[in-house]
Parts: structure tokens; C-alpha cells; sequence
């Protein structure tokens, strides 16, 4: 047996996640593949690894400390930037679901929003997030949740935590487009016992399924797993190009906002002296954080969040936008855990929620495509180039198109002119030209300002 923690990891599930003693993440950094989510640190049961921030990659890296490690090989098998196999750890943690090629399996997909007007316009889209979550912790349903939080301390850092009461959920962070290494708050849920939710992003719920591939106490701990769709994570960098661009001074910023305050919500600056400057989702994020993507990213092929017990997005639906300027969420459940919450809900009156025909949904997310068929073109390009891909199980993709290639052409252009301050000239005018080409359908890259009107 194979000690692991406080428990005993038995031959069959090392097996089942390929624990090779000898091997660690130091190979995943190197390649450039390690996408600061912290579950290696959380799971490492000599405390070996930690996160730091990287300003070279302009987010966090996991670094082992030699002397305490031991080479037990849990670090590389728990790491989803080198390695997820979607498919299979949907059959083992969702056995209910019905498979789809864009959103995984799912059994039901809603339309929704908090009935607390205060909730629902100041978080993120609609605010089902956090209602859930006041939700399940006062009726027991949980004694804590993983959630993550920005101080305003001006170092635009996000902190995962432990929230345990209302006023530590209403704290936590809306929609963050920066670094967040949320997972490395599942060592607080293997301290202590209690039941548990994690809010995350595709790539931490990879990271937390993993981990409980292996550890039975965090598997009987989480009880409920909430996903955020997401598109590719954003460094460090992408904020100080905004803020380059506003004309801001780091020193003058006291915290960052990405969404909030309504649909679609935008990108907002208070300054230490308590000024604030805002820029429309459009221009904050489109025209501005877009460009900058966490190299991993380009090889993620989730964008639903496949192994949350719910999945939650914006609804850019044409009757929402063109009149909703609250917020309603999309949500996509996948047990019966979730559709039992989500229908008490609403019968307390906590939430609104009406049944989404998936088609109709699928027609509005063009970055399913981006995430299910574009990234045949980006995994070629690496290929072409000797450049490093995780390992992605028996997920599939067809043979890239022109067209997938050509979009894997100007993803590779945008990450080279974003790591470089020097040239960010050149990425304010290639942003002004795609722009364009979006509007005239002549490159289309993400979806136009009629589309996200719904004109």
C-alpha cells in the first residue's frame, strides 16, 4: 500500500490515475503546461510543493522544495495540466448523465437568476452562484465552501479560502479573469472533517476529480461541486495591458472588479482614492483580456465545466440580452443532487428557473466550438512545432480545417505579442483589426457587439 496523506491509497487506484514513483511536476512546468491551479500542492502529503507567481509567465508555477520531497509520484498523477481523461471521470463521478459532444453529459439545462435583486445584480450573471451556495450551507447541505477572493490590497492576488458563514460567501469574488489557485483550499477540506462545496473553473474541478479519484476522505468531503464556464484562463499581464491601456498607474489601483454590477457586467478600477473607472464587457474583455491566454489553455476542450454537479454561464441568448441588464444564468446540471437543490430553490422562491431547450442554448456559445473543434488546429500547430500538449485521454477531435488553422495562427501571434510589454503596440492594432474583420464576417473570432446585443 502507498501512503497518501492520512489515508492508504490501495494498488487499484493508483492504478486507475497511473501513480509512477520517480515522477513529479517539475517536467509539467518545464513544458509549460502547468497552470497554477494548486491541487499538486494541496495533495502533496509532505508539503513539498508551493505556488509562486512567475513574472516571466506572468502567473503561478508549482515549485518542489527538494529536501522535503520524496518523489512518491502523487503530484504528476493529480496534475490536470499534463493529463485528463474527461470521458472517463465523467463515467465514474456522473453515471447519470446523457453524453453531448459540446457540453458533456447533462441531464437538464435551465435558465435562471436569484430572486435577491441586491445578489443578482452585484455578482457575476445572474448570482445563482452564490444564492446556492447561502443556500446549502443554512440548510445544512454543507459547513463550508471553496470559494476565492480579492483583496483590496492592490496586488490584484487572488485567495482561495474556506467560507463557513453568509458573510464569508458574499465576500468571495465574482468572476475572476486572472490566475486563481483555488485547489490549493482543498488542504484546509483534508484537515478538516465537515461536507463541502468547491466553486471552480473546467481545469480545478479536473484537479479536484483527480484528487478524489484517489483520496476517499476528499471524495466523501465535497459534496457538491459548482463549474464555471470558462473560455482559457488570463495571466497577470492581461490586467496591466488594461490598465496600461486606462493609462493607470499600478501604485493608484486598490482592487479590480472583472464583472459585477449588472448584464453583462464590465471591467472596474477603484483607485486609492476611492475613484472608480469602468469599461463595458465588450472593451474589457473582447478587445483587451481576450488576447492573453495561460498556454495550457489552448489545449483545454472544456468549456462547460464537464464534472461539476452544476455548470453555470452567461446567457447570451437574444431575448436576454437585447432586454436583461440584471443578469440570468444558464445552468446545466449533470446529478440528481443538483436538480433536487435547484427545484427546492425554487420553491422557496430563492431562485427563478425555467427549462432551456439544449439546442437553443448551443446556438449561442460560439466558444464550444472554439474549445470542441478549433483545438484540432491549435493541437497541429504544436505538433508542427515540437511544442508539449497533455495527455487527453480518449477525448477526440476531427481533422482541423483551414479554418481551425488559421485561428490557431492568430491565438500563437496574440500569446507572442502579449508576452512581450514591447510589443503590445502591436496587439492595440491587431485588436483594432480583428475587430473589424468580426464586424464585416470576414474573421470571425468571438461573437460581435450585435451578437452580444442581440440585435
Amino acid at each position: 500500500m502507498q501512503t497518501f496523506g492520512t489515508e492508504a491509497m490501495s494498488p487499484i487506484q493508483a492504478k486507475a490515475l497511473k501513480v509512477e514513483k520517480g515522477r513529479d511536476i517539475t517536467a509539467v512546468v518545464k513544458d509549460n503546461l502547468c497552470m497554477g491551479c494548486g491541487t499538486c500542492a494541496s495533495l502533496c502529503p509532505f508539503s513539498a510543493i508551493d505556488l509562486v507567481k512567475d513574472n516571466r509567465k506572468s502567473s503561478f508555477v508549482a515549485i518542489i522544495n527538494r529536501k522535503r520531497c520524496t518523489k512518491c509520484g502523487i503530484c504528476f498523477a493529480v496534475c490536470p495540466g499534463r493529463a485528463v481523461d474527461v470521458p472517463q471521470l465523467s463515467e465514474e463521478f456522473l453515471p447519470d448523465t446523457m453524453p453531448d459532444v459540446y457540453l458533456g453529459g447533462f441531464l437538464n439545462c435551465y435558465l435562471g437568476h436569484a430572486t435577491n435583486h441586491k445578489i443578482r445584480y452585484q455578482r457575476s450573471t445572474g448570482g445563482m452562484v452564490t444564492e446556492i451556495l447561502l443556500y446549502a450551507l443554512e440548510n445544512a447541505i454543507i459547513d463550508g465552501a471553496l470559494v476565492v477572493r480579492m483583496p483590496a490590497d492592490g496586488k490584484l492576488t487572488p485567495q482561495p479560502y474556506i467560507a463557513r458563514c453568509s458573510e464569508d460567501i458574499l465576500a468571495s469574488a465574482k468572476s475572476l479573469y486572472c490566475p486563481v489557485p483555488a485547489n490549493l483550499a482543498l488542504k484546509e477540506i483534508l484537515k478538516t472533517p465537515g461536507r463541502y462545496a468547491v466553486v471552480g473553473i473546467p481545469c480545478h474541478l479536473h484537479g479536484i476529480r483527480k484528487a478524489e479519484l484517489l483520496n476517499k476522505k476528499l471524495r466523501r468531503r465535497i459534496v457538491l461541486h459548482l463549474g464555471l464556464f470558462c473560455a482559457w484562463g488570463t495571466p497577470f499581464n492581461g490586467t496591466d495591458f488594461v490598465l496600461d491601456k486606462l493609462g493607470i498607474k499600478r501604485s493608484y489601483v486598490k482592487s479590480v472588479a472583472y464583472r459585477g454590477e449588472g448584464f453583462p457586467g464590465g471591467f472596474i478600477v477603484e483607485l486609492v482614492n476611492g475613484n472608480k473607472i469602468r469599461l463595458g464587457m465588450y472593451e474589457g474583455w473582447d478587445r483587451n483580456l481576450s488576447a492573453f491566454k495561460v498556454n495550457r489553455c489552448l489545449y483545454c476542450h472544456d468549456k462547460s465545466a464537464e464534472l461539476a454537479d452544476i455548470s453555470f454561464a452567461d446567457a447570451w441568448l437574444p431575448e436576454i440580452t437585447a432586454t436583461d441588464t440584471i443578469g440570468t444564468n444558464v445552468s446545466i446540471t449533470r446529478t440528481r443532487l443538483a436538480e433536487d437543490i435547484l427545484k427546492q430553490m425554487k420553491e422557496f422562491g430563492r431562485i427563478t428557473l425555467t427549462f432551456l431547450e439544449k439546442e437553443k442554448y448551443l446556438k449561442s456559445i460560439y466558444f464550444c466550438r472554439w474549445k470542441k473543434i478549433d483545438i484540432s488546429g491549435r493541437i497541429k500547430f504544436a505538433q508542427l512545432f515540437g511544442i508539449k500538449i497533455p495527455l487527453l485521454g480518449r477525448s477526440t477531435f476531427p481533422t482541423p480545417s483551414v479554418r481551425c488553422l488559421l485561428d490557431a495562427a492568430v491565438q500563437y501571434l496574440q500569446m507572442l505579442l502579449s508576452s512581450r510589454k514591447a510589443l503590445w503596440w502591436l496587439l492595440k492594432l491587431s485588436s483594432r483589426l480583428i475587430d473589424a474583420a468580426d464586424e464585416a464576417n470576414l474573421y470571425h473570432i468571438s461573437p460581435t457587439k450585435k451578437e452580444l446585443s442581440g440585435e
